[in-house]
């Protein structure tokens, strides 16, 4: 029986009270492993705090500021322009926001965050074209006379 089902069994039982205390130790044994299965996927993935990070700036605070600002809008009119502005300036951030969560979590997109930032921090620029020169000097994607062509251009 899988540890999930297990803990559903446990916790949804008529007798849940007795259950819990003759299982603690298989209760608190899962819950120790979801711990490990949490640590274990950020040390594989060791952006995905970034990626957090990128969600809520992008998403969570401007979503909180724009409700702020909507009751504050609501309560009292402080600049009734300046308000509206930030009202849709705090909207559009908070959905750029939630595109990068539905991206991030749902993969969508071909797009490789880690390597990415992984790239940058490394190289200090994006890598997103293969920029290295064989031996001879040419591209790896591009035969010699497209090549020697280029010279001749330059």
């Amino acid at each position: 029986m899988s540890a999930d089902i297990e803990l559903h069994r446990i916790l949804f039982n008529e007798n849940w009270v007795d259950d819990f205390k003759q299982n603690k130790e298989r209760i608190f044994a899962y819950i120790e492993k979801l711990y490990v299965d949490c640590c274990a996927f950020t040390v594989k993935h060791p952006y995905f705090g970034f990626s957090f990070a990128t969600f809520i700036v992008f998403s969570v605070f401007p979503i909180l500021i724009y409700i702020v600002f909507l009751v504050a809008s609501i309560i009292v009119i402080i600049g009734g322009a300046l308000c509206f502005g930030l009202l849709i300036l705090f909207f559009i951030l908070g959905l750029v926001g939630l595109v990068i969560l539905c991206d991030l979590f749902l993969g969508c997109s071909n797009i490789n965050y880690n390597s990415f930032i992984d790239g940058y921090i490394k190289t200090n620029s994006i890598e997103l074209f293969n920029f290295s020169k064989l031996s001879n000097g040419v591209n790896e994607d591009e035969d010699a006379s497209e090549s020697q062509f280029i010279r001749e251009l330059n």
